[in-house]
């Protein structure tokens, strides 16, 4: 007992001195409990360019706990523009001083307020946010760890039969970030959080429509703008090829990357302090992420645009400048220099004249956002592209693949065609990183996408009209010959042959042979009891399903017959006795992905075809030895 007690005494004065030793190094402030009605100081904040202006500020009243040990400040401001703006969207962070000593941030505010009334969040609770620590989640400067320890729920492989089911799952997990961050806790007279700006550069709104909404949801203003191409020239301003020259300081404008390159998803707030290496911005969550490591840049105000609802400015990134390892209640802190490795993605699209372009852009690790984001930015891509109505067809070609460490990447080789193909397209990709970064195995990294998309005008798709055999009774080991009838869409039928060869441990009886594309034939396995075969067992067995997922331009062949088997912890168990099968299938056993099997394969074969495969034929054989 005396030691645990020796050992508390000495972690509390550990903690305490390196609070202190923080404190001491951190800016001169004035504490909340210091803060009195009637005080007045000036903020600082950028309302263009890159130049920090000040404002005045009145307090007006002090609000203790509206949280659980959380305070705020309430203040008037006024100055600048804010007299016909109001409090402004991107002023989130924006510090305020009474006498030279900093109190807090810029941080809230409310809808249709008729004067520019704001909440402050006090500077000791951010600077309490700065204490967490600013180093990347590995310790080093710079990391490849995922930037949080989170995890979404698992979802089935089988999903990927149902590709409406599957944007929409998507979504929804998406969604999981919404009730913590765009609800949040009720804070007093409907007083909300200034929703930082987020800026999307390259993407086509009508590609991210219905990700807007999600967004908002999340507390964030989702707005379409093109990035900086320059900095006008002015006194004290450099061009923006000598954006390294432009200040980073209490009242400056810098960006939260989530996407980078030729596609660009920044948040964009203020800086409260920094130490020239150390800072704290926002006064309020960005996505309540805790740990985490996102690049962080600094920005330039194009301008700002008063609203009635909520005004707001618009900006965009300049020159990255480090990264975010914390984004918690009070703020977000982070470090100069530090560096995170992004999930690199890389898209060429081929055009039939033989014609092609390249993009590159990198989307941060997370096993909730990447997926989102990919998603969001391949669909925006593809359309904008292209045409945005009727059909086309696009060709994810030999080559394409989600990169893992330790040689576990997911080769990607699919057709795609229809009015549909860009989102089905899209999204599979991004179901599969989902899969992937969200497994129950073990937390997993994706080291790059490299998609090659070859695209083509019009409808490319077959229909399979009728099947043949040149008999129907074999004996196991014998080869039957198949023969399927395809008609192509405004084309002429064509025949296409597929060799069955009987396994030789066949059982004598009837057995049901089926003929159809790839989709269908995995909703009739499920659907009869082959979805287990698509549990995987680890994150070696779920690459090895995602690499021999069925393809939209193959051909598929199945010869099934009854089975009372069982599929359990990732084995299959086949023609167990009666007996047997309902003491393993009892319902404690679906903890253990224990489902039941109704039929068995005795062989699947296929044959490509060069374009989408749809329908479904049926017939019977006869094995007989």
């Amino acid at each position: 007992m005396t030691r645990r007690l020796l050992a508390s005494f000495l972690a509390a004065a550990i903690c305490l001195t390196s609070t202190a030793a923080l404190w001491a190094a951190g800016p001169d402030i004035l504490r909340f409990k210091d803060v009195a009605i009637g005080m007045k100081g000036t903020g600082r904040t950028v309302f263009k360019g890159t130049a920090i202006e000040e404002f005045n500020v009145e307090i007006i009243g002090t609000m203790e706990n509206i949280l659980p040990k959380k305070n705020l400040i309430m203040a008037r401001l006024e100055g600048g523009p804010l007299r016909d703006t109001g409090i402004m969207e991107g002023m989130s962070g924006s510090p305020v001083y009474i006498n030279g000593k900093l109190i807090g941030a810029v941080a809230y505010s409310w809808g249709f307020a008729k004067e520019p009334i704001c909440g402050i969040t006090p500077i000791e609770e951010m600077m309490e946010v700065l204490e967490r620590g600013t180093t990347l989640p590995d310790g080093t400067a710079k990391t490849s760890a995922l930037p949080s320890r989170r995890a979404g729920d698992p979802a089935p492989v089988s999903l990927l039969a149902y590709p409406d089911r599957m944007v929409s799952f998507l979504h929804d997990a998406a969604r999981r970030l919404a009730p913590v961050l765009g609800g949040g806790p009720a804070l007093p007279a409907a007083i909300t959080r200034l929703q930082p700006t987020l800026i999307f550069s390259g993407y086509k709104a009508e590609a991210t429509r219905d990700w807007f909404d999600l967004f908002q949801s999340m507390a964030l203003r989702p707005t379409m703008m093109g990035k900086p191409a320059g900095v006008p020239a002015a006194a004290g301003t450099a061009a923006l090829s000598a954006a390294k020259e432009i200040p980073f300081s209490g009242g400056s404008a810098f960006g939260v990357n989530l996407v980078r390159g030729d596609l660009d998803v920044t948040a964009i707030g203020t800086v409260t302090w920094t130490d020239g290496e150390r800072m704290v911005g926002f006064g309020h969550p960005f996505l309540e992420m805790g740990e985490t490591a996102m690049p962080m840049h600094k920005a330039y105000v194009f301008g700002y645009f008063p609203s009635l609802n909520t005004s707001f400015k618009l900006a965009g990134p300049l020159e990255e400048f480090g990264a975010i390892t914390q984004d918690r209640f009070a703020g977000v802190a982070g470090r100069k220099g530090a560096s995170v490795k992004m999930v690199p993605v890389r898209v060429e699209l081929k055009h039939s004249d033989g014609t092609s372009r390249s993009y590159r852009f990198d989307i941060v690790p997370d096993p909730l956002l990447t997926p989102g984001l990919l998603n969001v930015s391949l669909l925006s891509l593809l359309s904008a592209e292209e045409k945005g109505v009727g059909d086309i067809t696009l060709r994810l070609r030999e080559g394409s693949r989600i990169q893992m460490p330790g040689d576990l990447d997911v080769k990607l080789d699919n057709i795609f065609s229809g009015e549909q193909s860009v989102l089905y397209a899209s999204g599979t990709v991004a179901y599969m990183t989902y899969l992937l970064l969200n497994n129950e195995d073990r937390p997993a990294q994706i080291e790059g996408v490299n998609l090659l998309f070859d695209y083509t005008d019009g409808r490319r798709i077959s229909r399979v009209e009728k099947i043949w055999l040149d008999r129907y009774i074999a004996a196991p080991g014998e080869t039957l010959n198949l023969h399927v009838s395809v008609l192509p869409f405004r084309g002429e039928p064509t025949t296409v042959d597929i060799p069955l060869k009987i396994p030789a441990e066949a059982p004598e009886g009837k057995a049901l042979l089926q003929v159809g594309d790839s989709l269908t034939l995995s909703r009739m396995e499920s659907v009869a009891g082959g979805a287990p075969y698509f549990v995987p067992k680890s994150l070696e067995h779920l690459v090895w399903l995602l690499n021999h997922i069925r393809a939209n331009q193959k051909l598929y062949a199945t010869l099934i017959r009854p089975d009372n088997g069982a599929f359990i912890a990732g084995e299959r168990l086949p023609n167990l006795p009666p007996s047997i099968a309902s003491v393993l299938l009892q319902p404690m056993s679906q903890q253990d992905n224990a489902a039941r099997v109704r039929f068995r394969s005795l062989l699947e074969a296929e044959a490509a075809t060069t374009s989408v495969v749809r329908g479904y034929q049926k017939t019977v054989i006869e094995i007989r030895k």
